[in-house]
């Protein structure tokens, strides 16, 4: 299940988890500011919070980062139902005419 989320704490515990923890990702580089601004999806496998992704819109553009998933949710196809979400999300907001995909890789 994916859902809409004001659960920061929760979407940046997942972050920490995967970016700072596991992937060494520095604090500054992942906390930027723009949490506040932005839209936050939360992944649940069998009720546990598991993954997130952040949207942020700049004029007619969405953009989709901040995507990660826990250890145990991979594989799943959990991080495609997450891009999804955030693509059906940003086709619901009047404005918005394309997405981009900010990734590691």
């Amino acid at each position: 299940m994916i859902v809409e989320t004001r659960d920061l704490e929760t979407c940046r515990a997942l972050r920490r988890a995967v970016f700072i923890d596991e992937q060494n990702v520095s604090e500054a580089e992942e906390w930027d500011g723009l949490d506040d601004a932005a839209l936050h999806l939360l992944a649940f496998q069998d009720g546990i919070p598991v993954g997130t992704a952040r949207i942020l819109t700049d004029g007619e553009t969405g953009k989709i980062g901040r995507v990660c998933v826990l250890p145990v949710g991979r594989g799943t196809g959990l991080g495609a139902d997450l891009i999804r979400a955030a693509l059906d999300l940003l086709r619901a907001r009047p404005g918005i005419a394309r997405a981009k995909l900010g990734a590691q890789t």
